[in-house]
């Protein structure tokens, strides 16, 4: 089997295609309120009011699923409606991954030359070392799909909108915009079971 030919782009487009959505780059905004001036004047106070309970900012997303997300039963299928499933399945799967820290279902997936696999995998080391807190993080498909079989590799262009938010270690929230580009997602089927072999990007939309 000849094989499988990539669409290549820069490295450095990936990255910043990912880092933007996940609230990485200078593209987010703060969400810590900035303290007013203290006052000039003081005036005595006997009688203290009673303090409200200080509120705190969540550290993950309260929505957060409870588990990995689950295979699709149309993933059986070594056919397009398998490969649709496959693919919508490695992109949910990948974000909860990021949101969860979870190396191991990343790697239980994801083939041994995954650029992108490999990508996530050092931002939930960074993550970790960083203490940084996954709040949102969302990978999907957003629109029609053209769908490519050659011989059990299977090519799927398809928009793909990211969209991430994370907290710092100090407290502070940064939350990045949707971005969606046109990606093409390369998926392997041997003996009725799917990798991940690699997400590209191009033409930001």
């Amino acid at each position: 089997m000849e094989p499988m030919r990539q669409k290549r782009i820069p490295a450095t487009l990936t990255s910043i295609a990912l880092f933007a959505t996940l609230g990485l780059t200078a593209c987010t905004t703060n969400t810590d309120p900035t303290p007013p001036p203290p006052s000039t004047t003081t005036t005595p106070d006997t009688t203290p009011e009673p303090q409200p309970e200080p509120t705190e900012t969540p550290t993950s997303d309260p929505t957060a699923p409870s588990g990995p997300p689950e295979k699709p039963a149309a993933m059986a299928n070594n056919d397009e409606e398998g490969a649709l499933a496959a693919a919508e399945y490695f992109l949910d799967a990948s974000a909860y991954a990021l949101l969860m820290g979870d190396e191991r279902l990343m790697k239980e997936f994801a083939a041994a030359h995954c650029t992108f696999c490999d990508t996530l995998l050092n931002e939930i080391e960074v993550d970790k070392q960083n203490g940084r807190t996954r709040t949102l993080v969302n990978f999907s498909i957003t629109g029609e799909t053209k769908v490519t079989d050659r011989d059990n590799a299977w090519i799927i262009e398809a928009p793909v909108t990211f969209q991430g938010a994370h907290q710092e270690s100090d407290g502070k929230n940064i939350s990045g915009k949707p971005q969606t580009w046109d990606g093409t997602l390369f998926l392997f089927n041997k003996n009725g079971n799917w990798s991940f072999d690699n997400l590209t990007l191009s033409n930001e939309q």
